[in-house]
């Protein structure tokens, strides 16, 4: 991470080297994970004043997904950031860098479907 220096940027490259080394994602995974995390901690930093990821709160989770609806996404878009979000509190809480993950608090958006198309008369 380029953008933020702290504990927070430490505790997600530590996650990133563990995404690379025990899961073994692609370069593209890693590069959205840490994209939708920098993000990430870029609000939880200078929108919600959090110094670590010990200190945040159901809400401050909350609130980022807001902040990225805001920002246009669509809900597909937000439940992928998410995940990465969900992942990186697990993987913290499970190192014991944080005492619980918020995250199991957080609600999924939900992802409206389309209507299937109709069949045609011949069909």
């Amino acid at each position: 991470m380029t953008r933020e220096s702290g504990p927070m940027s430490s505790d997600i490259k530590m996650f990133l080297e563990h995404l690379t080394v025990e899961r073994g994602l692609s370069r593209n995974t890693l590069l959205a994970y840490e994209r939708d995390l920098i993000r990430y901690v870029l609000f939880l930093s200078k929108e919600r004043s959090r110094s670590g990821f010990a200190q945040v709160a159901v809400e401050d989770v909350q609130k980022f997904l807001w902040s990225e609806k805001d920002r246009g996404l669509t809900a597909s878009s937000i439940a992928r950031e998410l995940v990465a979000v969900r992942v990186l509190h697990r993987f913290l809480e499970a190192e014991g860098s944080i005492p619980e993950d918020v995250t199991r608090l957080v609600d999924t958006p939900k992802i409206l479907k389309g209507l299937p198309e109709s069949l045609s008369r011949p069909e």
